[in-house]
């Protein structure tokens, strides 16, 4: 996942020359570093075959411990056909660690990259775009995947972090209602365990297009760590928030996920928390939801609960 650095403050990306043999306003692919050392560097594949990893002789030098010499090759099987859409399919190269996309480790058959797609080198991610023209806009696009957790699709912590201290203060100031949930999967390491780490994570993808369909457009959500996510409800008291946990509760409770060769479902318990005049910092919000959610899964889970201070 790329680093939650503020989407406001993130500098301007050099794009670097037009590569060889391509006219002005023509599509031809890139990766740019989300993270680290590298970060915002753009590299512009313009090779049939560029080879990535910690040898200097490579055409992406990646250091760090967890990188092999040679780690990943990206092959750009149609680069002389000018006209079509860019055909990069990433391999890994032998390394120690594996290569990722999309927070999947790549196989032998390799991945064939998409618009958007983040390629993860040892502890370097990588975002994959095709460049098509130089006016549009790349870097608004890198402010928004910096925003957004890689496999949900979802708003990361370092957003929610940023966003609820704002939504608290104009809860405070016009004193509006607000109300927090953080939902967890309930046993979730035991799905990795039975039906494997694919299906583990499919079940969180899933899950990040799932919750925001029971949700406002107003609504906040976000990846706040491992399986649970934060939701935030501006105007809206505890009964309402806790009629659409239990909306979000029951109909997640009847979807059915699977690892290919079995179906399965899953129960999520919810904490609930509404902002009250006694709150001063947004983590007493935020340990208020926690805590109900604890204490939802400690009955058993599979339920919906509102923090109380008894």
């Amino acid at each position: 996942m790329a680093d939650d650095d503020n989407q406001d403050t993130l500098p301007n990306v050099s794009l670097g020359p037009e590569p060889p043999g391509r006219s002005e306003g023509e599509r031809y692919p890139i990766l740019v570093a989300l993270n680290g050392p590298l970060k915002n560097r753009t590299f512009i594949l313009n090779k049939g075959e560029i080879a990535i990893g910690r040898n200097m002789a490579a055409d992406i030098v990646v250091r760090g411990a967890h990188t092999s010499r040679s780690h990943a090759r990206v092959m750009y099987a149609n680069i002389h056909d000018r006209n079509a859409v860019p055909q990069c399919r990433i391999y890994d190269a032998g390394s120690t660690v594996g290569t990722f996309v999309n927070d999947r480790l790549v196989g032998p058959e390799g991945v064939l990259l998409a618009e958007k797609d983040q390629v993860r080198v040892a502890k370097t991610v990588f975002a994959f775009f095709i460049r098509e023209a130089e006016g549009d806009d790349l870097t608004r696009k890198i402010r928004e995947m910096a925003s957004r957790d890689n496999l949900t699709g979802l708003f990361t912590r370092g957003t929610f972090d940023r966003v609820l201290p704002r939504e608290l203060a104009r809860a405070k100031r016009y004193q509006r209602h607000l109300s927090l949930m953080i939902l967890d999967v309930d046993a979730f390491s035991q799905v990795t365990q039975q039906y494997g780490p694919n299906a583990a994570t499919d079940v969180l993808k899933r899950l990040g297009s799932l919750v925001p369909e029971y949700l406002r457009s107003t609504d906040f959500v976000a990846r706040y760590g491992g399986e649970e996510i934060s939701i935030l409800l501006p105007e809206t008291d505890l009964e309402s928030s806790m009629a659409v946990a239990e909306r979000l509760r029951r109909n997640i409770g009847h979807e059915s996920f699977s690892n290919g060769s079995e179906s399965f479902r899953i129960t999520v318990s919810i904490g609930v928390a509404p902002y009250d005049w006694d709150i001063d910092a947004p983590l007493e919000l935020v340990n208020r939801a926690d805590l109900a959610r604890c204490k939802a899964q400690g009955l058993g889970g599979d339920r919906v609960l509102a923090f109380s201070h008894g």
